[in-house]
């Protein structure tokens, strides 16, 4: 039996219209090729300085590198925290980011990258590690940016208790460079395919873990993960709900949340009326840090569904709902406003925000937060809903770059390259 929902023939409606001739696909300005050695005698007093051109001779990104003893002369441009650490800084846009070698579209913390080292990571199996040891690289803004670090030589031990002291640097050599790399188009640093050298600060270097990056849809991650058809057919399922609940804090919806963490919660149920996928979402109280984020689950599954309906340029995923997505008409955005429409595995399930109250916000972008929303959440059985996770969206998430204002910022349409045809 098939019920039709006011709020999905609705959006059916919108998912026939045709790009307005007005999208258009973001450019990054072009690069001049570059690359310099740094000899540094004293590893903890390391200077290095580069500035990368763009091809109008304009200089286009500062990437700042320093040692531990030179963390007070950088105060005001350089939250420090590594025993080596380099930012890369833009300097033709003005941008959410501390550094833009960050691979977190939402960052909270200066030290959120690879850009920083720590003398363990570089030594013995942890020197081995990919794109966590001696040799990084950084794939933004039309670039591959290349940090080396070669030649080391270490002090005596002299503190055992300390992993830092333990591998102290005396001496090394850097190595930067960046090349032209159309294919780069994140604002920000493209995940790497490998999880971080430390977990819960124990180390893991002997053993290269590698993860799925977002919008890379692979058969070897549908494989893996045991998300291949055929799909079962779900049973309509509607829910309404004004927001906030019980949270104390806001966490991306990339792992299952805990029962205590759950705000807003649908299941999805098959024909025999047994759970078979899990919608939910969780925020703040008050809604003021970021926002809601909502993660789809198949029962007993750890994957989030619709964590792949990411952006190339903005690696935001559309289960995410931020307060600048729901003000004025950037609540109509397509894709990125107060209704999202993902359409996979065998079912529609269609989410929407409505009556949204803000409050000034010293957390949120454009110092405007969520108070209280009401979220709807819809699902029901489409038999050409064939993809096994949520798809790459057609149209990119608008303020990757910061913009006077939301107003301002969702004035264009801007294409999403990731999308692939027929997805709607």
């Amino acid at each position: 039996m098939k019920t039709t929902f006011g709020l999905i023939s609705y959006v059916l409606s919108l998912l026939s219209l045709p790009i307005p001739a007005s999208a258009q696909t973001y450019q990054w300005p072009a690069i001049v090729p570059i690359a310099k050695a740094f000899e540094f005698p004293e590893a903890e007093r390391a200077r290095a300085e580069l500035r990368i051109m763009n091809s109008s001779g304009e200089e286009a990104y500062v990437l700042r590198c320093i040692g531990r003893d030179l963390i007070d002369e950088y105060l005001e441009i350089f939250e420090y925290t590594g025993a080596f650490e380099c930012s890369l800084t833009s300097l033709y846009s003005e941008d959410h980011y501390s550094t833009l070698l960050t691979e977190n579209p939402r960052q909270e913390k200066p030290w959120e990258s690879r850009g920083r080292f720590f003398w363990s990571e570089l030594t013995g199996v942890c020197g081995q590690y990919s794109e966590y040891n001696t040799t990084r690289h950084f794939r933004l803004r039309g670039m591959e940016l290349t940090l080396q670090i070669t030649d080391m030589q270490f002090n005596p031990p002299n503190d055992k208790t300390d992993p830092e002291m333990l591998h102290a640097m005396k001496s090394f050599r850097f190595n930067v460079s960046a090349r032209p790399d159309a294919t780069a188009l994140s604002a920000i640093a493209e995940p790497v395919p490998f999880e971080p050298q430390y977990l819960d600060k124990k180390p893991w270097c002997g053993r290269l873990r590698e993860k799925h990056v977002a919008g890379r849809v692979t058969k070897k991650h549908i494989q893996e993960n045991g998300l291949e058809p055929p799909f079962v057919e779900v049973r309509p399922a509607s829910k309404t709900r004004v927001l906030p609940g019980p949270e104390e804090d806001f966490r991306p919806a990339d792992v299952r949340f805990s029962r205590n963490d759950i705000g807003f919660y649908l299941p999805i149920r098959d024909q025999n009326k047994r759970v078979v996928y899990e919608f939910e979402c969780t925020f703040t109280v008050p809604i003021v840090r970021w926002g809601i984020s909502c993660g789809l689950f198949a029962t007993g599954k750890k994957i989030n569904l619709l964590a792949d309906s990411t952006d190339a340029y903005s690696r935001s995923d559309r289960g995410s709902f931020f307060p600048e997505q729901l003000t004025d008409k950037c609540a109509d955005y397509p894709d990125w406003g107060a209704t999202r429409v993902f359409r996979l595995r065998g079912f529609r399930l269609v989410v929407r925000l409505t009556n949204p109250k803000f409050i000034p916000s010293d957390y949120d972008w454009y110092g405007k937060g969520l108070s209280e929303v009401t979220i709807k959440a819809e699902a029901e059985p489409d038999e050409t809903a064939t993809w096994s996770v949520a798809a790459p969206p057609q149209y990119a998430y608008w303020d990757f770059v910061k913009s006077p204002s939301p107003a301002k910022g969702c004035e264009t349409l801007l294409l999403n390259p990731w999308y692939p045809k027929g997805a709607r």
